[in-house]
């Protein structure tokens, strides 16, 4: 036998002890359940054209006049659930793509009417002066005893929510033209009255889009921060006189306490970045996406196969919460605009009830649910039973996922059907049940994403409501098919 040469020693790895596994276990987590979604038989499709607003592309060029209403932005905002705080700290990093707080808003009124004035602002309807006004006058009325002095609130509060919605926008956008424009340049804002020394050596930097070093660096890094990202092509980039990507610099942790008294905590951070800025703003929204994508994929498969897929996938404690996310950024978009016919893909049929629907009788072409954008305003307007509350409403997919139990409509007046019956525990207040209607094998035109029209046979939903468990229980005309009712 030949003697194998012996190797010069490696240094030894540092103690397992002294690393800290919970940013690792997070991002880790969060690219699993990415991975998940897109499964193994996933391709990718060509992105769908957008405008591009607050852009300054290096290729290809575009008018330098002009503006467009920057609707990412808005929907990153408007797709977020209020939720109230005591501290900054009680939302941490990217929790902020689906979360709104303003710290110290422990109320939902106050937090509400505050909310009101950042969208109106963020959506060019209010100045920043207008918001400061609208901030007096949330405090005199519900007593708010907020920390720090009024101008320096008032000037964070708006900053950094209009920052974060337009870095959460751009990101949408560049990772939809990454085919074309695959290099991203960190940019820092040169009239910064505070500039942070790292944040101008990174100025100029150009990485491919996916290089790790984003999930860390991308802007805002810091409070009052104003630098920004561009996207660039492999012209472009000649353009600027490279011929190839840098190379990422080295992520250096540090240990920083935030909050106080019982709220503080230690956590790491990047170097030149301030706590609780180390993440991609608009990033989670990708996993929406691709919660989306897998149960689009479900129209082209055999429907029980795609019910148990579909479930599978959003079983990951990530995904349904992600697609919701998603759901209402989609809705967002198409607020006060014309529907277009387009289609939102909010989940599938559950398993038991594509087996119990083959047994009546009834085979399901397929097991996607959607919902058409000309029916939207039907769910939230009409007679006092027709109308769904902004709360239930928000969790649509989280509806056909988990619902308390499904009905089949076996009455003859259940006309161009079967009709299918969610039944859920609402979150709205003074609410008993509610109910969604689903239509079985509808088919009408629809858009995806802004292409051209296409049938689309999917199992939509047309209407929406509240009602008593009684009344549902005994109403004879409906079957059970999965799950179980109150009395």
């Amino acid at each position: 036998r030949r003697r194998r040469r012996s190797r010069p020693r490696r240094a030894a790895r540092p103690a397992q002890s002294a690393l800290d596994p919970a940013p690792v276990r997070e991002r880790l987590a969060l690219a699993l359940a990415a991975a998940d979604l897109a499964g193994r038989d996933s391709v990718q499709e060509a992105p769908a054209p957008v405008e591009l607003a607050g852009l300054e592309l290096a290729d290809p060029p575009r008018p330098a006049y002009g503006g467009l209403p920057f609707r990412e932005a808005i929907a990153h905002l408007r797709g977020k659930l209020s939720l109230p705080t005591d501290t900054w700290t009680d939302i941490w990093q990217d929790h902020h793509d689906v979360a709104f707080v303003v710290a110290g808003a422990a109320r939902d009124d106050l937090l509400e009417d505050l909310r009101a004035g950042v969208e109106a602002t963020v959506e060019g309807r209010e100045t920043r002066r207008d918001f400061g006004k609208r901030f007096d006058a949330a405090a005199a009325k519900y007593g708010w005893d907020y920390k720090g002095g009024r101008d320096w609130r008032v000037r964070t509060i708006i900053h950094t929510n209009m920052r974060q919605s337009n870095n959460a926008g751009r990101y949408a956008q560049m990772k939809a033209h990454t085919e074309t424009m695959p290099f991203w340049r960190y940019r820092h804002d040169p009239v910064s009255e505070d500039a942070r020394e790292e944040h101008v050596a990174w100025d100029g930097l150009m990485l491919p889009h996916d290089d790790p070093w984003w999930d860390t660096h991308y802007p805002m890094n810091g409070w009052g921060c104003n630098c920004y990202v561009r996207p660039l092509s492999a012209r472009g980039m000649k353009r600027i006189g490279k011929d190839g990507p840098d190379r990422a610099p080295p992520v250096n942790m540090r240990q920083a306490t935030v909050g106080k008294g019982a709220a503080a905590r230690t956590v790491e951070v990047p170097e030149g970045v301030d706590p609780g800025f180390g993440y991609a703003p608009g990033k989670q929204a990708a996993l929406g996406r691709a919660a989306r994508d897998r149960v689009r994929k479900s129209l082209a498969q055999e429907p029980a196969f795609a019910a148990r897929g579909v479930a599978e996938a959003l079983s990951n404690p990530r995904a349904l919460p992600a697609l919701s996310a998603e759901w209402r950024r989609w809705r967002a978009l198409r607020s006060g605009r014309e529907p277009a016919g387009e289609a939102f893909e909010a989940g599938a049929l559950p398993p038991a009830v594509v087996d119990a629907l083959r047994k009546r009788g009834v085979a399901p072409a397929t097991a996607q649910v959607a919902i058409w954008d000309t029916g939207l305003e039907h769910l939230k307007k009409g007679d006092r039973a027709a109308a769904l509350a902004d709360a239930d409403l928000d969790r649509l997919p989280e509806i056909i996922a988990r619902p308390k139990a499904v009905l089949l409509d076996t009455s003859d007046e259940a006309k161009g059907g079967p009709w299918l019956v969610f039944a859920f525990d609402p979150a709205a207040d003074g609410r008993e049940a509610g109910k969604v209607m689903v239509w079985a094998n509808f088919t009408r035109d629809a858009r995806k994403d802004g292409a051209a029209r296409a049938r689309l046979t999917a199992n939509a939903v047309r209407s929406a409501g509240y009602l008593e468990w009684s009344n549902l229980a005994r109403d004879r005309r409906y079957v059970v098919l999965d799950g179980a009712l109150e009395e």
